[in-house]
């Protein structure tokens, strides 16, 4: 069975964008955030995962599965997971942006129309959109981002990488 290297950095941004299964084939397969629904962070305090970023990468190495369909065409692919923290730190809300397929196997790809290709490559970029989903909805609440005393609303990105190894 192959094993999963999962490579997370967490970073903050703002942004809407498509995902999509190749640079030359967008899609779509999350929601769209309304602009102004989300503040930004100037010099206050940022939002943290509980006990920071080496827990993240921890929790994202117990929880995130490489899919089944991935490995069985030599698949890679990385997602960007936004999302949405409340004031007091719970996830409100999770869109997945930027699903693209880094590798795949030739071999297996090659006994496909380019049709056949283009359509598994879509399904093989939800299908890590779908974990990285699954996998954000386990999180527990984050430590609120501040602005002053008080909690803030944010927007943070966490991309995930998915890699299969024998």
């Amino acid at each position: 069975m192959r094993k999963i290297m999962i490579v997370a950095a967490l970073l903050l941004c703002l942004g809407n964008a498509c995902c999509f299964a190749q640079a030359d084939n967008r899609e779509k397969c999350g929601k769209e955030c309304a602009a102004d629904s989300c503040g930004m962070i100037d010099d206050d305090e940022k939002p943290t995962y509980p006990g920071g970023q080496k827990a993240l990468i921890k929790f994202l190495r117990k929880n995130l599965s490489y899919p089944s369909i991935a490995a069985k065409y030599g698949v890679e692919g990385k997602v960007k997971m936004r999302v949405i923290l409340s004031q007091n730190g719970e996830i409100l809300e999770t869109y997945a942006d930027d699903c693209i397929i880094t590798r795949f196997d030739a071999d297996k790809f090659g006994v496909l129309t380019q049709n056949e290709q283009q359509v598994l490559k879509k399904e093989l970029a939800r299908e890590f959109a779908k974990e990285g989903f699954r996998t954000i909805k386990k999180m527990p609440k984050w430590t609120p981002a501040k602005n002053g005393d008080s909690g803030k609303k944010i927007r943070i990105t966490i991309p995930l990488t998915f890699k299969g190894r024998n």
